[in-house]
């Protein structure tokens, strides 16, 4: 494939936020953030555009209605009780039922008091290596106590008192465990697939910053000081990929987003991506989906409408944020 060196990306279609539709800054958000469902759905006449979150997670508790999501331009339906879980990046738009009512808790991270740090990693590589569904019955014990821990935890985060910040940290603790042992069904400590996931999550956050330089999988296993091979078994144990494939699929990843997130002229967009030309990039789509940029993107769309998902956000929202 050939390149050009070290292209510039112009523009990101898709606008990234701390709290959608908010200018807010990094210094305003804490380790996490709690509220009702209702309570941003509401105000956008129960339609969230796509967007995404820079180094924070997500989970989603819907209590009551259903809703239509888009994640990373897959439709989801979900009918209550569900949790959804959002791993950092990933694009996403949710269109509820009116009424819909449950909370959004948004994480930089794992809960630092009361939880070993190998636990707290072996937590969040579990709920967030990709989007989860959670499926809870209207009558289980899992949802009650769920909910029940949820309305604790909203209320505990309106007090001041010294012993306030220790509370929300036990709670969030056992609030992430509880949806471990709810999608699994099991729960280990010793788990040896956390340190594997951190490596692997380490690979990955150097592929997302070096996206448009089109590096070899040589040159990331050099910069994570291991070899080639110990990296392509680490992407096969997590991934079930080669490291090739998921710098590849990274950037079809990031090549679909802009395909359908923004009305950039494909010519535009392959060169954003690292391309040398518009031939070179729509080889590449062609070789990895069967589809010309152009199709992907109008079949993508389509997909998209016929779900009630929204495939432009970029038109009518603005697109610099710090996250």
């Amino acid at each position: 494939m050939r390149r050009k060196p070290l292209p510039k990306v112009r523009h990101d279609p898709v606008p990234s936020f701390v709290f959608y539709g908010e200018e807010s800054q990094d210094d305003d958000f804490g380790g996490f953030h709690l509220e009702l469902l209702s309570q941003r759905s509401a105000l956008h006449n129960w339609e969230i555009r796509p967007h995404k979150h820079e180094g924070l997670v997500q989970i989603f508790v819907l209590s009551e209605g259903e809703v239509t999501a888009s994640i990373d331009g897959r439709a989801v339906h979900a009918v209550a009780p569900v949790v959804l879980t959002l791993p950092s990046r990933a694009t996403h738009s949710f269109k509820y039922a009116p009424g819909s009512e449950g909370y959004v808790l948004t994480l930089a991270g794992p809960p630092s008091a009361g939880l070993d740090p190998a636990v707290g990693r072996m937590l969040m590589d579990a709920l967030f290596d990709r989007p989860h569904r959670i499926e809870l019955a209207a009558d289980d014990l899992v949802r009650t106590q769920l909910l029940g821990l949820l309305a604790q935890l909203r209320d505990e985060l309106g007090r001041s008192a010294p012993e306030s910040s220790l509370m929300t940290s036990l709670l969030m603790n056992t609030l992430l465990v509880m949806l471990v042992r709810a999608h699994r069904r099991s729960y280990r400590h010793d788990s040896p697939v956390s340190d594997r996931m951190v490596q692997f999550h380490a690979f990955e956050a150097l592929v997302d910053a070096g996206i448009v330089e089109h590096r070899s999988p040589a040159s990331y296993a050099s910069a994570l000081n291991m070899s080639e091979s110990t990296l392509n078994r680490l992407c096969r144990s997590c991934a079930g990929r080669t490291a090739f494939q998921v710098i590849q699929d990274r950037l079809l990843r990031e090549a679909k987003r802009r395909l359908v997130y923004s009305t950039a002229q494909i010519a535009d967009i392959a060169t954003d991506l690292g391309f040398s030309d518009q031939a070179y990039f729509s080889r590449f789509v062609r070789r990895l989906t069967g589809l010309s940029p152009l199709t992907l993107r109008r079949e993508t769309r389509a997909a998209m409408v016929s779900t009630g998902a929204t495939p432009n956000p970029a038109l009518d929202m603005p697109t610099r944020f710090r996250r």
